[in-house]
């Protein structure tokens, strides 16, 4: 009685007189998806039994068992749903399979677990129509047998099946994939923007004109910008430690693998801690003032909300941004894009709209308002940050991680503060020399922001210097 090969290796143990041929067994069905897919198997010449993923498997065909994930069937009986074998098409050779003549339950057990063992990436119930099923099971199972099987060729026998022009499978699932990760990642929220922005615009009937528009629009794109993240946070948190760090940074991955095997979906919470999320508690708070005190928001508030803003924005794209992998880690290429646009929007958009208003009489800066920025910032830090930091031991910022020194994280700390100075200093003199004279001048201000984000970056990179040498 041969006794079932360890880990689902189709690689020999012992030489053999001749290898076996490996199958893809392809099958129609007549319901519903069944019509327009195509259902593949791998077989290995000899073997009892051939084998898939799919979401369930009959008791009657596994021994008693039900399975979700890694399935066996008889050769050609795949009796899942309403499938009847079509062909078996030879795609290469294998020393040995991985059948066995003992059929009892506990072995084809142990055979199934060594197949999943092997793969990895194919756990029981999480069959996906799109991103895990069974031709990327047939994929990964002829590739861990050392067999090249050409992307898409299953692709391209659905096309045959169904009479299509070659490619259109691809093509489709390629603009399905796309659009579900897209939806995932929160890219319905921008849609919505509109619809949003025609409601806030009802909570301010006493705001006309300009400011009435300015008021609506930022209302609907902080709500946006918090659902978007929210959204994409909750489908892709188990991301999160990848998103951070470079594959390379082994040390780093491993810091933030272990964070979120203490704290699980709860990293979510993670969006409400960050000093950009500060910011938009900021911006929620300036844009309920007048709902709910029916008096304009102060002057002092709206300060406080647009140097933080500067803050989030300038410091993003010159302090966190450069040390973020390009379009690693992300679930596909064009959503790592979509996420960059989100970026952008984060770190970009509000700052833009708060700056339509700074002309406004109401929100003059006055220079005894400086030190207000760094007192949001202190209490950011006590009542928010450090909380975290003890709860969760999540140094949140890779450059407040423990193994920075001392001097590395006070640097980073001080730069952030010069940056949110920086931003006082950038409205006040805004509105100083050109609001007086020229109205909403945006040239100048944008001009402004990027000669102060210059000087920043060159100052910054001057200190790092320093501190490595």
């Amino acid at each position: 009685m041969a006794a079932p090969q360890s880990q689902g290796d189709c690689k020999p143990q012992a030489p053999m007189e001749r290898k076996k041929k490996v199958f893809l067994h392809l099958y129609h069905g007549d319901k519903i998806l069944f019509r327009l897919a195509t259902h593949s198997s791998l077989y290995v010449e000899g073997d009892p039994y051939e084998w898939t993923y799919g979401p369930s498997s009959l008791p009657e065909t596994t021994h008693g068992m039900v399975y979700h994930g890694v399935v066996y069937e008889k050769p050609f009986e795949y009796t899942y749903g309403d499938w009847k074998f079509w062909k078996a098409v030879e795609i290469g050779h294998a020393e040995r399979g991985f059948g066995t003549i003992d059929e009892r339950r506990e072995t084809l057990a142990a055979m199934r677990d060594s197949i999943k063992h092997a793969l990895g990436h194919f756990p029981d119930g999480r069959y996906n129509l799109l991103f895990k099923n069974c031709w990327h099971f047939c994929y990964a199972l002829a590739s861990h047998c050392e067999i090249e099987v050409r992307k898409g060729v299953i692709e391209e026998f659905n096309d045959s099946s169904h009479s299509w022009t070659k490619g259109t499978t691809a093509r489709a699932l390629s603009l399905l994939c796309t659009a579900c990760e897209l939806y995932l990642s929160g890219g319905i929220w921008p849609v919505l923007y509109f619809p949003i922005h025609c409601g806030m615009a009802r909570l301010y009937p006493h705001v006309n004109g300009v400011d009435g528009l300015l008021w609506s629009s930022m209302a609907a794109m902080v709500i946006v910008l918090r659902c978007w993240t929210w959204q994409y946070w909750w489908n892709y948190h188990h991301l999160f430690f990848r998103t951070q760090y470079p594959p390379s940074a082994e040390e780093c991955c491993s810091a933030e693998r272990d964070l979120y095997n203490r704290i699980g979906s709860a990293v979510v919470l993670r969006t409400l801690v960050r000093f950009t999320d500060s910011g938009f508690l900021l911006c929620a708070a300036w844009l309920l003032w007048p709902v709910l005190a029916h008096t304009p928001p102060p002057a002092a508030l709206f300060s406080v909300m647009y140097s933080v803003l500067f803050t989030i924005t300038v410091a993003f794209w010159v302090l966190v941004q450069p040390s973020r992998p390009s379009a690693q880690n992300q679930p596909s290429p064009g959503v790592w894009w979509f996420n960059l646009l989100g970026d952008v929007a984060n770190h970009g958009l509000l700052l833009v709209l708060a700056s339509a208003d700074l002309c406004a009489e109401r929100n003059r800066f006055d220079p005894w308002f400086v030190a207000l920025p760094l007192a949001w910032a202190l209490c950011w830090l006590g009542l928010i940050y450090t909380p975290w930091r003890l709860l969760c031991d999540d140094p949140v910022y890779p450059m407040l991680a423990p193994d920075k020194t001392l001097s590395e994280r006070g640097i980073f700390v001080g730069q952030v503060a010069l940056v949110g100075t920086t931003g006082f200093a950038v409205g006040l003199l805004f509105q100083q020399v050109t609001c007086s004279t020229v109205g909403r001048h945006f040239p100048a201000f944008l001009v402004l922001t990027f000669v102060a984000a210059e000087a920043m970056y060159w100052w910054i990179q001057g200190l790092q210097g320093r501190v490595v040498s």
